[in-house]
């Protein structure tokens, strides 16, 4: 449930128990909401000839 819901519950007296409603973001939520880094796509070079560029796993 939203803050603003649990806020307007609690003024209409459905959460006796509930004082008042504080708000924190959690480290999850904050990470959530990051912009993920694109890849640079300068310094690429075209290769033009066969086996001008080889790619191995070792």
């Amino acid at each position: 449930m939203s803050e603003k819901g649990i806020k307007i519950m609690l003024s209409k007296g459905k959460l006796p128990q509930l004082k008042s409603v504080e708000h924190s973001l959690c480290e999850s939520y904050i990470f959530g909401k990051q912009k993920r880094v694109s890849f640079s796509k300068g310094g690429r070079e075209l290769k033009t000839a066969n086996l001008e560029l080889v790619h191995t796993d070792v």
